[in-house]
C-alpha cells in the first residue's frame, strides 16, 4: 500500500500540473482569437450597410438552426439567446472563407469557419452548396458577433420556398424551404383527418372547461433510469468511500463485517441524496418551462413562455397554429439532427409568438392541434376521450403514470417473456427499487399540475 501511495503522490501532481497548463494555454489562445474575431465583426458592421431585413418568422427559424446544429456549451458557459439573432442582412463581396477548430469558437456558438477574419456559421443544409460553389458574394446576418449564412444574392437563399416533399394533409398546405417544412393555418381550421392523440404527452389534464399543456413531463421510465443509474453510481462510490474510511484497499478487507457495515450505511444515504437532488432539480426547472391553458368557456388561451414570468392571453379565433420540422447536421460533422415544434402565433401580429412546444414529429404536432380543437368544439370533454401517446398506454388511461401501469405490465407483459428476459426484468425491478419509479412519477405529475395552476392564478394575464 505504501508503494501505491508513493506512486500516486508522484503522478497525481504531475497530471494536475500538465492538465492545468494545457487548460491555461487553451484559454489564452481562445481569448486572443475571440478578441480579434469580435473586433473584425464589429469593424465590418460599422463599415457596411445592411441590404435588407428578415422578418420575425425567419429569424426564429434561423435561431432554431443555430441552437440545434451548434455544440453550444462545449466551449463556453454563455447561454444561447435567440433574441441575439439579428434582422439586418449584410452582403459580403469576394468572401474569404477559411476553416478553424470549433474548440476555439467564440463563446456564443461553435463554428468551423471564418469569413474575412470573423467567425462564420454555415447551416448544415447549406454546406454542400458552399463547398461546390465559389460564390462571388454571401449574405449574412449576425448572431452576436458570429456571421450566419442565409444566402448569396439570387444564387442561393435559405428561405426560398420550394415544393414540399411531405405527406399531404387534406385541408392544410405544406410549405418548405432549405431548412424547414411546416403547416400553418388559423387554429379553428383543424378540420383535417388525424386522430386526437396526445402527441408527446403534452396534454396533462382536463378540468372542467380548462385544458392544461406543458412539455416537462417525466414518465415512470425516466425515474427507472434515474434510480437505476443512481444506484449503480452509489454502489461504486460507497465501495470506495468505505474502503477509504477503513484504509482497506487490499482485497482481503472487502469481505469483513466492518466493511459491509460501513458500505450498507453509505449506500442508501448516497442513493437517496442523488435521487432527491434530481427531483429538486426537476421541480425547480419546471417553473421555467412553457405552459398553455385552454379555456373553452371563454374561447381563450393563456400561455407562459419559457423563462418568462407572465401569462399572455389571446382569443382562440385570433391564433394561428404552426407545426414545423427542421433537419440539419451538427457543426463540423456528418451527424444529422432534427427537431419539430408546435407553435401558436397571433393572426393579428404574425411576428408575435404566443406559445411554443417541442414535439417528436409533425404528426404528433398535428394530433395535439386536433385534440385542442376538438376540446374547444366540445367533442372531447375529459382525458379518457384522448388517445394516449405510446404503445404501453390504452385509451381511458390516466394522464399520469402510477401503480396501475406497473400492475398492467406485470400482468400482461411479464408472463409472456422467455425465462432469461424474466430474470433480467426481475434484476432491473430490484435495481430500480420496485414500484418506487411509478410512485414518484405519479406524485411528481400531480405536483407539477398543482404548480401549473398556481402559476395561472398567481400571474396576471396580459392581453
Amino acid at each position: 500500500m505504501n508503494a501505491i501511495y508513493k506512486l500516486l503522490a508522484v503522478f497525481v501532481p504531475i497530471f494536475v500540473f500538465f492538465g492545468a497548463a494545457r487548460a491555461i494555454y487553451r484559454q489564452l489562445v481562445w481569448r486572443l482569437n475571440r478578441r480579434y474575431q469580435n473586433s473584425a465583426a464589429e469593424a465590418f458592421k460599422s463599415n457596411n450597410e445592411p441590404v435588407c431585413r428578415i422578418d420575425e418568422e425567419k429569424r426564429r427559424s434561423l435561431a432554431r438552426v443555430l441552437w440545434r446544429e451548434s455544440v453550444n456549451g462545449a466551449v463556453s458557459k454563455e447561454p444561447f439567446d435567440r433574441e441575439d439573432v439579428g434582422y439586418q442582412v449584410y452582403r459580403v463581396a469576394n468572401p474569404e472563407i477559411a476553416e478553424k477548430d470549433w474548440r476555439f469558437s467564440n463563446s456564443a456558438a461553435s463554428v468551423v469557419n471564418t469569413l474575412n477574419g470573423f467567425e462564420f456559421f454555415v447551416p448544415g443544409m447549406a454546406r454542400r452548396w458552399l463547398c461546390e460553389t465559389k460564390p462571388q458574394s454571401v449574405d449574412i446576418v449576425f448572431y452576436k458577433n458570429i456571421a450566419v449564412l442565409v444566402g448569396s444574392g439570387n444564387e442561393f437563399d435559405l428561405f426560398r420556398e420550394e415544393r414540399a416533399d411531405v405527406l399531404r394533409v387534406p385541408g392544410l398546405q405544406a410549405r418548405q424551404n432549405a431548412i424547414e417544412t411546416w403547416y400553418e393555418a388559423p387554429a379553428q381550421r383543424a378540420n383535417f383527418a388525424v386522430p386526437p392523440i396526445n402527441g408527446g404527452g403534452l396534454v396533462r389534464a382536463i378540468r372542467g372547461d380548462t385544458m392544461v399543456l406543458f412539455s416537462k413531463w417525466n414518465s415512470a421510465k425516466t425515474y427507472m433510469l434515474v434510480i437505476g443509474a443512481a444506484g449503480i453510481f452509489s454502489t461504486v462510490l460507497g465501495i470506495f468511500v468505505a474502503a477509504f474510511v477503513m484504509d482497506a484497499f487490499e482485497s482481503r478487507y472487502f469481505f469483513t463485517s466492518s466493511f459491509f457495515e460501513i458500505f450498507l450505511t453509505l449506500l442508501p444515504v448516497l442513493w437517496g441524496v442523488l435521487v432527491s437532488g434530481f427531483l429538486i432539480r426537476e421541480r425547480f426547472r419546471f417553473m421555467f418551462e412553457p405552459m398553455l391553458f385552454v379555456d373553452r368557456e371563454a374561447s381563450f388561451i393563456y400561455s407562459k413562455k419559457a423563462h418568462v414570468p407572465r401569462l399572455e392571453g389571446a382569443s382562440w379565433a385570433s391564433i394561428a397554429v404552426r407545426v414545423s420540422s427542421q433537419f440539419g447536421y451538427l457543426v463540423g460533422t456528418i451527424f444529422s439532427v432534427s427537431d419539430s415544434k408546435l407553435e401558436f402565433v397571433s393572426l393579428t401580429d404574425p411576428d408575435h409568438l404566443t406559445a411554443e412546444f417541442g414535439v417528436n414529429n409533425m404528426f404528433d404536432g398535428l394530433c395535439v392541434w386536433k385534440t385542442i380543437s376538438m376540446f374547444m368544439n366540445r367533442e372531447i370533454n375529459n382525458s379518457s376521450d384522448i388517445i394516449p401517446w405510446g404503445k404501453t398506454y390504452q385509451q381511458g388511461d390516466p394522464l399520469q403514470d402510477g401503480l396501475w401501469l406497473l400492475k398492467r405490465r406485470v400482468k400482461s407483459s411479464f408472463p409472456v417473456l422467455p425465462f432469461p428476459a424474466k430474470v433480467l426484468h426481475s434484476v432491473l425491478f430490484l435495481l430500480t427499487l420496485g414500484p418506487l419509479p411509478y410512485i414518484l412519477a405519479n406524485q411528481e405529475a400531480k405536483a407539477r399540475l398543482k404548480q401549473a395552476f398556481k402559476v395561472k392564478s398567481a400571474l396576471p394575464p396580459i392581453q
